[in-house]
């Protein structure tokens, strides 16, 4: 049997579902994801004024492009990277799996398994699908 971790455990939680896990500044309450190790680019607090913050695995989608020609064997072209504005307001990009994504569709996040570093191991890579097309 194969186990599924996060290569990056402080930004990503394998739970159910699964969370992203970005920061927040105890002073004026900004949300960034990730986590900024200098401080807070809204108020300017330092680090220690920063703690970790879980958004939900939700957004809608800000901008989509499908790339066609890459230099990594995985993910097979083609493949659409979007930027997703979190539910809470953070941008991050990710890939988007699903038919035909567009701007403003709403997104969740999954897991899935990129090939297996080991016979017992894989990375779980985050990928966003398209709420209204989720596999049941």
């Amino acid at each position: 049997m194969t186990t599924l971790r996060s290569r990056y455990p402080d930004l990503l939680k394998l739970v159910h579902p699964p969370l992203i896990v970005g920061g927040i500044c105890r002073l004026c309450e900004y949300l960034t994801f990730p986590r900024d190790p200098y401080g807070c680019e809204n108020c300017g607090s330092t680090s220690a004024e920063l703690d970790s913050y879980e958004f939900s695995p939700t957004g809608s989608i800000q901008a989509v492009v499908t790339v066609h020609r890459h230099h990594n064997p995985q993910p097979e072209v083609p493949f659409n990277v979007a930027v997703i504005n979190l539910s809470e307001g953070p941008l991050i990009k990710g890939i988007i799996e699903g038919y035909n994504p567009k701007d403003g569709l709403r997104v969740k996040v999954i897991i899935a398994a990129t090939n297996p570093v080991s016979e017992s191991i894989s990375w779980a890579a985050v990928r966003f699908w398209l709420a209204h097309q989720l596999p049941q």
